[in-house]
This record gives structure tokens, C-alpha cells and sequence, in this order.
């Protein structure tokens, strides 16, 4: 049985797609005992079974005092770099996306071996980083999962675009130059992102990148709840309601059509974010409130799935979104962007519709609303996923990763 480390600095339990992913790889961690490996857990947040390993300490009066002087720090920070916008993106990165990462890595390394060889698993640059400055182990092969389009830090500059050129970046971009000198292998979620990582990385040889396409386990209960052939028809939109996922798309391409038009159609956003009460007054301004509902945070996510006609995400940047895997598991058609992964999702005109994250494109679809036959483009798209995306194809992948990663140390 071979052992294997996944090292992971944020909660497992957080909404966000990676978490997801390494909280469904835990959940579903028997299934690479099956494939002769043992992998071993540490992350925050849990303290399930031995694998995780947990960096909550039951607090005591003093720790309260000390935890409380530190959260009243952190507001004063916080509150003070916002007059320097890429000040306040570094402290926020910092804050928010290192710092529980080097914790993870300190406390990790203080218990490792440094004569170990097993191989290790990340999912995020950070935790990586942070393992490879304090470790004292020499001969650990590493595999470093990119969860983006190949463009280590693009979704990142989506969420703090003052940083893009500032004395940030150049902190990032060492970070990025160490950690990448160090990995032996590199994990992709595409094979669009891995090709684009491989284009803008020539100097890493292509033998050290994979693709494995994220997986989920069957639904335990699948029975649609569908009406067929009822009008309106619902259209669902699951993920974090922000410019990045481009709900604002759906709503400008709503606030074209006509009233006829609109009666066809009603969408469901699940999910919440910093652009959730704009959007709101959008639709209360242009008269979309009868189409719109916007459900907040969810978690009965698949039985809105269920009684959804068709599943739509206009994602200006991703990786490879769970969500749309959650709805072809669900037999939805999918309507969705020519980024990154997502092509690799859907067969076009088969089991959904790939358009640019763009309103007349969206507004194209819309007026055509009733010239697709989306049952049986959601009866494809659930063999799609059953055939390629299934979390034990996912585990059987990185299954053959780690068989052959003891033998590229020389590649680094």
C-alpha cells in the first residue's frame, strides 16, 4: 500500500470549488485504498477519523483574551489599508489565504520525517509554498493541483485587480518562481488548462503535467421532479453570485427580451456574493422580479437541480466547475461559456450549449428558447457525466500520477 499526503490549509467545509473537491476526495478516500494507496488528510476544520489532522485546540480563558486582541488587530488593519487599495489586497490575501496555509505547513512539517519519501498531494500554491520552507525532508515528490484555466494567479486578480502590477505581484510571482522550482509534478483539472499552462511555462518539461477531470459519487436520490413540457421553463444558476461567474450576463440578456419572451423563462440563482444586492436592484429596475429568484446559500442544491429544466453558468473564468458536474449528474442540459474546462463538460448542440460569456450570445439562446430539445439534451448530458466524470475516475487518475511519480525527482 503506498502513502500519500494531502496537505490542504483551508476548510474543507468552505463553498468554494477547490474545498469542495478535496472535501469530496476525503469523503470518498476508500475508494483509493481500492487502487492500492493510502491517503492521509491534513487539513483544517475536522478532526474525522485519523486522517485529519486538526489545528483547533479547545481554548482556555487566557487563549479567548489572546484571540479576541487578535481579531480586534485584524479590523484595525483591515479597516486601515482600504485607504491604499493594493495595500488592503495584500493584507487580504495575506490574511485571508496564506496564513491559514503556512499554519497548516508549520504544523504539518513539525511532525514529518525528514527521512520520509512518500509522495505528497496539494491543491493550492499557499500550503505548497509554505510545506517547501519549512520542511527538512529532501526527497518528497510533490504533485501541485492548479484548480484555474492553467493562469496560476488569474482568478486571484479577478478578486483583487489593484494587485495586477503593483510590489504584490512581484511577491506572488517569487512565490510562483520557488514553489514551481520545487514541484515535481503539476496537476491540472483540463486539459484546456493544462495546455495553457504548458504554453506559458516552455521551460517545464511536459512529462511533469497531467489533466484529471473532477468527479462526484452518483446521487443517492436521483428522481426528477420535473414537470415536462410546463411553462415557464426553470433555469437554475448555482456558484457565488460575482463578476467572475457573470450572473450579471443572464440578467443583462433577460432585460432585452420581450414580454412573450420572458414568460418562457425563470431563473434560479443559488448562491450568494458581493454582487447579489446589485444584481437585485437590476431586476427590480427593469421589471425582471416575476423571472428572477435569488435563493441565497443552500443546502438542498440537487433537489433544485432536480426540478430545474436546464442549468445555466456564464463564468467569464474558471477551472472546471463542480456545479455544472452537479447538474449533469442531476440530467440537466447545460448552458454554458467557451472557458477553460467547460467545453470539455459539454458536447455542444448534444448536451448543452457552449456560448462566449457574452449578452448577445446568451440573448440568442433566449429568444430560441423553445427550438432545443432540452430533455433529451439533459438524458445526454447525464451519460456524459456517468461515462467521464464519476469521483472514482477522478481517484483512478491521480492513481496513475502518484504510480510513476517517484521517478521524475530528476526532472526538477
Amino acid at each position: 500500500m503506498k502513502n500519500i499526503d494531502l496537505v490542504f490549509g483551508y476548510l474543507i467545509n468552505s463553498p468554494n470549488g477547490v474545498s469542495s473537491v478535496v472535501r469530496l476526495l476525503f469523503e470518498n478516500r476508500m475508494i483509493f485504498g481500492k487502487y492500492g494507496i493510502n491517503c492521509n488528510f491534513y487539513v483544517r476544520g475536522c478532526t474525522e477519523a485519523h486522517h485529519y489532522k486538526s489545528d483547533n485546540k479547545p481554548s482556555t480563558s487566557g487563549q479567548s483574551f489572546k484571540a479576541g486582541f487578535k481579531q480586534m488587530i485584524k479590523k484595525v488593519l483591515d479597516s486601515t489599508t482600504k485607504i491604499v487599495p493594493h495595500l488592503h489586497s495584500a493584507y487580504s490575501i495575506f490574511n485571508v489565504l496564506m496564513l491559514p496555509c503556512r499554519r497548516i505547513a508549520k504544523t504539518y512539517t513539525a511532525q514529518e520525517s525528514p527521512d520520509s519519501t512518500d509522495p505528497l498531494f496539494f491543491n493550492d500554491i499557499f500550503s505548497c509554498y509554505y510545506y517547501l520552507k519549512y520542511t527538512r525532508a529532501k526527497n518528497r515528490p510533490i504533485l501541485l493541483v492548479i484548480h484555474s484555466n492553467g493562469e496560476l494567479y488569474k482568478m486571484l486578480l479577478l478578486s483583487y485587480p489593484d494587485v495586477e502590477g503593483s510590489w504584490v505581484m512581484k511577491i506572488l510571482d517569487e512565490i510562483e518562481k520557488f514553489t514551481f522550482s520545487r514541484v515535481t509534478d503539476f496537476g491540472f483539472v483540463a486539459k484546456n488548462a493544462m495546455g495553457n499552462f504548458g504554453r506559458l511555462h516552455p521551460e517545464i518539461n511536459e512529462t511533469r503535467l497531467h489533466y484529471v477531470h473532477n468527479g462526484l459519487p452518483a446521487l443517492e436520490c436521483a428522481e426528477s421532479h420535473r414537470v415536462r413540457g410546463h411553462r415557464p421553463l426553470e433555469l437554475c444558476c448555482v456558484g457565488s453570485i460575482q463578476y467572475r461567474k457573470g450572473q450579471d450576463i443572464i440578467i443583462d440578456a433577460l432585460s432585452k427580451l420581450s414580454r412573450d419572451e420572458l414568460d418562457k423563462i425563470h431563473i434560479t440563482f443559488l448562491g450568494d456574493g458581493i454582487m447579489r444586492a446589485t444584481l437585485e436592484e437590476m431586476c427590480v429596475k427593469t421589471g425582471l422580479s416575476a423571472n428572477v429568484t435569488f435563493a441565497g446559500n443552500r443546502n438542498d442544491v440537487d433537489d433544485f437541480l432536480l426540478k430545474s429544466d436546464i442549468f445555466i453558468l456564464t463564468s467569464r473564468d474558471e477551472g472546471f466547475p463542480m456545479a455544472i458536474l452537479e447538474a449533469e449528474r442531476a440530467g440537466l442540459p447545460v448552458i454554458s461559456t467557451n472557458i477553460a474546462g467547460i467545453p470539455e463538460m459539454i458536447i455542444d448542440g448534444e448536451t448543452g450549449l457552449i456560448i462566449r460569456p457574452l449578452c448577445e450570445d446568451l440573448l440568442a439562446v433566449f429568444k430560441n428558447i423553445d427550438g432545443y430539445d432540452w430533455e433529451e439534451m439533459g438524458k445526454k448530458s447525464k451519460q456524459m457525466f456517468e461515462a467521464n466524470f464519476t469521483i472514482e475516475k477522478t481517484i483512478k487518475g491521480y492513481r496513475s500520477i502518484f504510480k510513476d511519480i517517484d521517478k521524475k525527482r530528476h526532472l526538477v
